[in-house]
């Protein structure tokens, strides 16, 4: 039995079934995933720039996720050179009795300076994740070892060219793409230097002679204040490091919140207008079912009729 319609309207209406029923294929997948397509060449147009995006994205994580590891051991070190700064205003204010009148004799002076010596060591030889924050670059290496010092406290040189292990190298963080930061301090600085040969005056001092004991003493506070004096710097450098990061993860964070608006452009589809257009979709998908239903049972006898 012949059909009104013929083979080209009807090849024509397939096609156009087809393409319709892509498209609910599409629709489908955007509103189930939130996402415009699941590969590169359905974004074609936008794909370069959201790989750059990505990539852009990866890298400055990656810097923010160093700058907060350098923080994390900055902070690490800010807390033991504050307790090494609370050792020297208490050994200040032992020494401040220590040189009234006849206190020295009355006082346990070499066991108060071994004990503060103990303190500063262990805030010294401070260590994060296996690695010692006050050696330099020899981060496998104490840093102090104390065991080195003068038996009757007196010091022809400098303390830290006994105890001190590490070098001079600083750390270098990356924090950002054309920036970098040297951070951190070492246990040869002048302030810890000063502490610890007044503390190892006080362990080893003799008090029998309780002028030439003053004497001791005297020198010892000197080198205490000049601790003090000298300790707070050390401190600061630190604190200054610390802003220089927190100052580049906020100004990442900015670039940060802007990538990931921009890939959420590319990627991702609004969904109400997904879903809107799938329903268009698969009622024309329907009426093209009718209509493709209907075309075919048409016969030329039902025509002429």
């Amino acid at each position: 039995m012949n059909r009104v319609a013929n083979l080209s309207s009807q090849n024509l209406s397939l096609a156009l079934l087809q393409q319709t029923q892509s498209r609910i294929m599409d629709a489908q997948v955007q509103v189930s995933t939130g996402k415009k397509s699941e590969r590169y060449m359905g974004i074609a147009q936008d794909s370069a720039r959201l790989l750059s995006l990505k990539s852009e994205h990866a890298r400055v994580t990656q810097y923010m996720a160093g700058n907060k590891v350098a923080d994390m051991r900055l902070q690490k070190m800010e807390t033991s050179v504050a307790g090494a700064m609370d050792v020297a205003t208490n050994l200040r204010t032992l020494l401040v009795n220590a040189t009234q009148d006849e206190n020295a004799t009355a006082l346990a002076l070499n066991e108060e300076g071994a004990a503060m010596l103990g303190q500063v060591a262990n805030y010294l030889n401070t260590q994060l994740d296996g690695r010692y924050l006050f050696a330099g670059s020899r981060t496998d290496t104490p840093p102090v070892d104390f065991s080195t010092l003068p038996d009757d406290g007196v010091f022809t040189g400098t303390a830290s060219e006994l105890y001190y292990a590490g070098d001079d190298e600083t750390i270098t963080v990356r924090t950002g793409e054309s920036s970098s930061l040297r951070y951190g301090v070492t246990a040869d600085e002048a302030g810890f230097d000063k502490l610890v040969q007044a503390l190892q005056i006080v362990a080893t001092i003799d008090t029998s002679d309780i002028d030439a004991a003053r004497t001791r003493l005297n020198e010892a506070l000197d080198l205490a204040n000049e601790a003090i004096s000298a300790i707070p710097d050390v401190r600061s450098r630190i604190g200054s490091s610390r802003s220089t990061l927190e100052l580049a993860n906020n100004q990442h964070d900015e670039f940060l919140l802007y990538a990931e608006g921009a890939i959420g452009d590319i990627e991702n589809v609004d969904v109400t207008e997904a879903v809107t257009r799938l329903s268009s979709h698969q009622a024309t998908l329907e009426a093209s079912y009718a209509s493709l239903a209907r075309l075919q049972s048409v016969s030329l006898v039902d025509f002429l009729r």
